[in-house]
């Protein structure tokens, strides 16, 4: 049977199913995390891990996902506020500032490079389209680890990281349905038909 865990850039996919769905994503994280290993047979999901920021937007999502039997949540990241040239800053004001994520990547990788230098799984499978985890997937690849990425159908991602990860899963609109916590409504299929 061959070992799986999952490696989450949580805000990266956060914005790519939200832009893809055309609306919050409010799917269960761990039904969606079975789905995609499932996707072949044969395979057994050892642990999730999800990567996020230390903000307060995102404390609700943070416990929630502490919850959750095989899901480890690293919220060491932080957002650097970076001040846009000309504007007045002010912390309280969005506008004032672009936001800038830190230590996420850093931290995803390390995990990613630990385990598979302790022999901890098989298989990596990373939700994100970051072209910055293309090194730390070479690495690993050395040592006969097999990679696959999750986007969202459609997802803008490299060439190079394309051609360099074993597969890319592209999710659709089904895929997020089958794991959506509640009612699905699509507004997806709305967008794509109004003039």
């Amino acid at each position: 049977m061959e070992r799986v865990m999952i490696f989450i850039d949580g805000n990266n996919f956060y914005h790519a199913a939200k832009n893809y769905l055309n609306q919050s994503p409010k799917y269960k994280l761990e039904e969606l995390c079975q789905n995609v290993t499932n996707k072949k047979p044969n395979r057994y999901l050892l642990r999730s891990y999800f990567y996020t920021v230390n903000e307060p937007h995102q404390q609700a999502i943070i416990n929630a996902l502490k919850k959750i039997p095989r899901i480890s949540v690293n919220a060491e990241g932080y957002l650097k506020k970076n001040r846009i040239p000309g504007i007045t800053f002010d912390p309280n004001d969005p506008s004032t500032y672009i936001s800038e994520e830190k230590r996420t990547d850093i931290n995803l990788t390390t995990d990613l490079l630990v385990g598979a230098y302790m022999n901890s799984y098989d298989t990596a499978i990373i939700f994100s389209a970051d072209n910055d985890y293309l090194t730390p997937i070479k690495e690993i690849q050395k040592i006969g680890k097999i990679v696959e990425l999750v986007i969202t159908e459609g997802q803008p991602i490299s060439e190079n990281l394309r051609n360099t990860v074993d597969e890319v899963f592209e999710l659709n609109e089904d895929d997020f349905k089958n794991c959506w916590n509640g009612t699905y409504i699509s507004n997806r299929r709305q967008a794509q038909t109004t003039p």
